[in-house]
C-alpha cells in the first residue's frame, strides 16, 4: 500500500514538473519566429536571384509566404504586422511607378517597422481578452496612430498612400493600404 501511494505521489510530482503554459507559449512563439526568419531568408535569396521583375510583386510574395507560415501555426497576423506588410506593398508600387526612389521607400519602411515595433512593445490588452478582442484593440490603436502620423509616411502629395482599418467581429480586423 505504501509503495502504491509512493508511486502515485512520484507520478503526480513528475507531471507537475513539465513546462508551464507560459513556457509552452513562449517556446511556440520562438519557433514561429524562427519559421518566419527562415521564410524571410528564402525570400531574400529569391530577390537576390532576381526572381521578381517588380518590387510590388516581390513584397506581395513575401506577404503570401508569411500568411502561409501564420496559417501553418494557426496564428492570426496582428494588425501592426498587417500594417507593415500592406504599407510596404503600397510603397513598392510607388517605386515601380517611379514616384519615389528605392532609398526613400526603404527609409519609409524602416520607420514604419520601427514605429510598429514600438507600438507592439507598448501595447497592453486585458489579460482575459480573446485573440479577436486583442486584435480589435490593436487595430483601434493602429488606426489612431495612422490618423495622427500618416503625413510622416506619405510618398507624394500627388498620389498619397492611404491605409484603412477593416474591422471584423470574428477576427478583430485587418489593415489595407493602397
Amino acid at each position: 500500500m505504501k509503495r502504491i501511494v509512493l508511486i502515485i505521489l512520484l507520478v503526480v510530482m513528475g507531471a507537475g514538473c513539465g513546462p508551464t503554459i507560459q513556457e509552452q507559449r513562449a517556446a511556440r512563439m520562438r519557433a514561429l519566429q524562427m519559421d518566419l526568419d527562415g521564410t524571410y531568408g528564402r525570400w531574400e535569396a529569391d530577390v537576390a536571384r532576381q526572381r521578381f521583375t517588380m518590387n510590388a510583386d516581390a513584397v506581395r510574395d513575401l506577404e503570401a509566404r508569411y500568411a502561409a507560415v501564420y496559417a501553418r501555426w494557426s496564428v492570426q497576423v496582428d494588425p501592426f504586422s498587417q500594417a507593415i506588410l500592406s504599407y510596404t506593398v503600397a510603397v513598392a508600387r510607388k517605386v515601380d511607378q517611379r514616384e519615389i526612389s528605392r532609398e526613400d521607400a526603404t527609409r519609409l519602411f524602416e520607420k514604419m517597422k520601427a514605429d510598429m515595433d514600438h507600438e507592439r512593445r507598448t501595447f497592453a490588452s486585458p489579460p482575459e481578452a480573446s485573440q479577436a478582442q486583442r486584435s480589435a484593440l490593436m487595430l483601434h490603436r493602429w488606426e489612431a496612430y495612422w490618423n495622427q502620423h500618416q503625413h510622416t509616411y506619405q510618398t507624394s502629395a500627388r498620389t498619397p498612400v492611404t491605409c484603412r482599418a477593416i474591422p471584423d467581429a470574428n477576427e478583430g480586423g485587418s489593415v489595407r493600404c493602397d
